[in-house]
């Protein structure tokens, strides 16, 4: 009995003081749980982390040479793109959220002239940085040699379209209702690529011009004689002025001026009533 109680008594001390206890724990380091470990990037189960963004899909745009919608995609660490019905063009590197590269412009759709190749005036750089959800970037673009101004894009579709389509198609074809001297009225434009061609007061009116981007300018005459096709040159004075305009972002307005020939320039403003052009308009209608 008394060896029983003998054990007892150390199993009961030895439970009061462990071995070692005295020296290893100190106020510096009190006993407790292990230390927990850094917390993650989430505690939500299934999220994960956020990863370096993809920048492929349908943005629409605001920004110095880049504003519309824009198609990206990217693969891997490269990104190339295009705008404008593939006459526009992008190319550049991305590193994590961050892309940086240039863009450049074509009048010609068909042609695929390299950056280089292009004109300064159609051309520049750009760096933005894809939002943490990548549904947005910011940043900021500039034309060759021009000052640097705000770039930002909202993605309005994951998928990049071989060609992207606007809500409203950004081109001059269609008919539009107009104000301004010498050019108010119905007017009806035909783009085709760069070239522009229209007609007014039942064909009477002639107008031809060039597009650059969202920019219009050209000359307008009249002739008195609708079954005519008197040219410009051989068009008098007071019959005969020359324009320029600029689409709006959405492709339903234009703003801008015009002038008959040694006149002083008028503002002459649009808003399109028909994505299509009229074979021959009625005035007033």
């Amino acid at each position: 009995m008394s060896n029983l109680l003998q054990r007892a008594w150390l199993l009961f001390m030895a439970a009061l003081f462990p071995v070692g206890c005295a020296s290893t724990q100190t106020a510096e380091n009190p006993p407790g749980p292990a230390k927990r470990p850094a917390k993650a990037a989430s505690d939500k189960p299934g999220e994960q982390p956020a990863a370096a963004g993809d920048f492929t899909g349908t943005w629409a745009t605001d920004g110095t040479g880049a504003e519309g919608i824009r198609t990206f995609v990217q693969q891997g660490g490269a990104m190339t793109g295009h705008f404008d019905r593939m006459r526009g063009r992008y190319s550049g590197t991305v590193s994590g959220r961050k892309l940086a590269g240039r863009f450049w412009w074509n009048e010609d759709p068909s042609g695929e002239p390299g950056y280089d190749a292009t004109p300064a005036g159609q051309r520049g750089e750009f760096e933005i940085t894809l939002s943490l959800d990548g549904n947005a970037f910011t940043g900021r673009s500039r034309y060759d040699g021009g000052e640097w101004v705000s770039w930002n894009g909202i993605k309005t579709d994951e998928t990049a379209a071989p060609g992207e389509t606007e809500k409203k198609v950004l081109e001059f074809t269609g008919t539009w209702a107009t104000d301004g001297t010498g050019a108010e009225g119905i007017r009806t434009f035909v783009q085709q690529g760069g070239p522009m061609t229209g007609h007014f007061d039942e064909m009477r009116g002639r107008y031809s011009g060039t597009v650059s981007g969202r920019k219009l300018t050209g000359r307008f005459w009249w002739n008195e004689d609708p079954s005519g096709l008197t040219e410009f040159d051989a068009t008098p004075a007071g019959h005969r002025g020359e324009f320029e305009i600029t689409l709006s972002l959405d492709g339903d307005a234009f703003t801008g001026r015009s002038r008959y020939d040694g006149g002083e320039w008028v503002s002459w403003n649009g808003i399109r009533i028909s994505e299509k052009p009229r074979e021959g308009e009625k005035e007033g209608k």
